[in-house]
């Protein structure tokens, strides 16, 4: 792993929302305790977590695919192109 792709997946853990944490079953619909004691430490969440919500967090991770934009994100204005990554040495 290089170390662009640790940093996105540092970075994307911060965007991680409730609603991908119930989809795969890290934690329960509504479950606002535990939704705060990830936001309070989403690293050590993960690090403690049970492999089955360890499981969840990755999963929705995996669902963010790198150069993408997260679902709650506003499109870029119609004028934007994307232009292509520059590739690390």
């Amino acid at each position: 792993m290089k170390r662009f792709q640790f940093d996105w997946l540092l970075w994307n853990l911060q965007t991680v929302d409730m609603q991908e944490l119930v989809d795969h079953g890290g934690i329960q619909d509504r479950d606002y305790a535990a939704w705060d004691a990830f936001c309070e430490d989403r690293m050590g969440w993960y690090l403690r977590a049970s492999p089955n919500a360890a499981d969840s967090v990755y999963k929705a991770l995996l669902k963010h695919k790198m150069g993408k934009q997260h679902p709650k994100d506003p499109p870029p204005p119609a004028n934007v192109i994307p232009l292509p990554r520059k590739r690390e040495p």
